[in-house]
């Protein structure tokens, strides 16, 4: 279940995060794939950065 969030801070955080990740000056890409970089994206945006273990 999704708990209630600021929609539009989170399309901003996601758009931000997508015009980054297609940025050809960004030295972040080359040290991850298209893919892998959208799935770690996605992965923070949906579980966030707390270790819940």
């Amino acid at each position: 279940m999704i708990r209630p969030i600021n929609l539009q801070a989170f399309i901003e955080l996601y758009l931000g995060a997508i015009n980054q990740i297609y940025d050809p000056i960004s030295s972040y890409q080359r040290q991850q794939t298209i893919g892998e970089r959208l799935q770690t994206v996605m992965d923070i945006l949906l579980n966030g950065i707390i270790n819940r273990t």
